[in-house]
């Protein structure tokens, strides 16, 4: 029994010692200041976890607020575009229907033309048969004249032959 009272005399000193020196703080056991440092550190860790989520929750509304703004302007600018884009077409429409119809102008002005070129080409043609006509007949003519002519030296060779046999001299020059 004098051990048994020796070692809960031990124990209580080792404790009293522990308290006093490896705590740090007198007065409390280690056991205490383990618990008292661990609800620390659950305390700091629950504090830190509450500012992480109020933080978090700011970004998400500030990301969520931008990202409704941007939105609105991408929808804004996309409608502006898609209207700019139908003015377009509208106004490319406009001028095919506006180059379509100088177009037409131009197949109708080009068809008085052509029509112009055959009543000319008829009228060219109308007169070169007229020239035609007159060169066949200036032909003949020519052909006649030449007979005539033919005739004339003829006529003349024989007056000249009747001329000699009578005894005409030709006159000097």
């Amino acid at each position: 029994m004098d051990l048994h009272l020796a070692v809960i005399d031990l124990q209580d000193k080792v404790s009293a010692l522990q308290t006093d020196t490896v705590s740090g703080v007198p007065g409390i056991s280690i056991e205490q200041r383990f618990t008292g440092l661990h609800d620390r550190v659950d305390i700091v860790g629950k504090n830190v976890l509450d500012r992480i989520d109020k933080r978090t929750k700011e970004l998400d509304e500030k990301i969520a607020t931008r990202a409704d703004q941007l939105e609105q302007r991408i929808d804004a600018r996309a409608d502006l575009l898609f209207e700019k884009v139908f003015l377009l077409r509208k106004d490319t429409e406009d001028g095919f229907d506006r180059v379509n119809r100088d177009i037409a102008s131009v197949e109708l002005r080009i068809g008085k033309v052509n029509e112009r070129i055959d009543g000319l080409e008829s009228t060219v043609d109308q007169r070169f048969e007229k020239v035609d006509k007159d060169i066949a007949e200036l032909k003949t003519e020519v052909g006649e004249l030449k007979t005539g002519v033919g005739e004339l030296k003829t006529g003349f060779g024989e007056l000249k032959s009747m001329l000699i046999s009578l005894g005409a001299k030709a006159p000097e020059s």
